[in-house]
């Protein structure tokens, strides 16, 4: 299938290109998921963006605004932005809280709040990355990258206000994995995805892998779900993974980039009958880094977000863009 591009969106086979992973915990066993998907499933609908991207959020003080995550408050009527910040162009280790704005609208304008969950070094933290929010007003939950494969949680009642669960200090409640965090809940499960990486005699794999757990304590060692085709360079170019449930069926977007600029903006979908395996066979690819697919009301959106030595001072901030879920032809 074929579609028109739309402002550097287009559809197209990616099956040939180079691959990456990403940078596990060498201590973790990873197990492959036991579903096999069919690759011969058409999806019901591609997602496809169906217009430009607007920067509706331009951060203060020269920072950035990388893997971030996108809520709404039901009862505050208020939209909110969390996600990875430095005044630098690019310093990942310097990431050491969350920037937090707030919306009456998803297309703003946006006010910067103060910011969250300053790194704890006492906590053994090293930085705080690519934060994702699940939950409902007085119950809000933040999972984050506290470390390179390292995911921890913090709770809050309004989204303003965050603490770490005082047992939550006991790594062995921590899910496992990789970095970039995704929560997804299914019933009464929840499925945290992850990047990780297979180191081999001839490279490294880039994986994206699921723990699961049904009481947010015991959770099941990291399975992978998608693998990528070939090597990579080190850091590995398989980052942000998001997961759609939409009519029977899940996307995953992830984020494919390499180590130069010109693939830092490619994110690619793929699907299956079953959140807990995908066969690389991408359906779609579009211009944006971090991407996370969010709905208001009727309406579809895809976000981006970035470094700015990679996104330049005129992508800088949150970037939002229609999408819409089209029929394969």
């Amino acid at each position: 299938m074929r579609a028109t591009p739309v402002f550097l969106c287009a559809l197209v086979a990616l099956g040939s290109w180079a691959c990456g992973g990403g940078r596990p915990d060498a201590g973790v066993d990873v197990t492959w998921s036991g579903f096999t998907p069919d690759a011969s499933v058409e999806p019901p609908a591609v997602p496809v963006v169906a217009g430009e991207f607007t920067r509706v959020l331009v951060p203060d003080n020269r920072r950035y605004l990388n893997d971030h995550t996108i809520v709404f408050d039901p009862s505050a009527r208020r939209w909110h932005v969390f996600g990875i910040t430095d005044t630098s162009e690019a310093s990942p280790h310097e990431e050491t809280e969350f920037l937090h704005a707030s919306a009456d609208s998803l297309l703003g304008p946006w006010r910067i709040d103060p910011d969250v969950m300053h790194v704890d070094r006492g906590a053994g933290e090293h930085f705080v990355w690519a934060p994702h929010v699940i939950g409902s007003p007085g119950a809000w939950q933040m999972f984050f990258t506290s470390s390179v494969a390292e995911t921890t949680l913090a709770t809050s009642a309004d989204l303003y206000q965050w603490t770490r669960p005082a047992d939550w200090r006991d790594r062995s409640v921590h899910p496992t994995g990789g970095r970039d965090p995704m929560v997804l809940k299914l019933g009464d499960r929840w499925l945290v995805y992850s990047v990780y990486r297979r180191e081999a005699p001839e490279g490294t794999y880039g994986q994206i892998v699921v723990s699961e757990s049904r009481d947010q304590r015991a959770w099941t060692a990291p399975r992978v779900v998608l693998e990528e085709p070939g090597t990579s360079y080190d850091w590995g170019n398989l980052e942000s993974p998001f997961v759609v449930e939409r009519n029977g069926g899940y996307y995953l977007f992830v984020t494919r980039t390499d180590v130069g600029t010109s693939a830092y903006h490619r994110t690619v979908v793929f699907y299956s009958t079953s959140p807990e395996r995908f066969t690389w066979a991408p359906i779609t690819e579009f211009w944006a880094h971090c991407a996370e697919v969010i709905r208001d009301g009727d309406r579809w959106y895809v976000s981006s977000g970035g470094w700015t030595l990679h996104t330049g001072e005129r992508w800088r901030g949150l970037l939002l863009a229609p999408l819409r879920w089209m029929r394969p032809e």
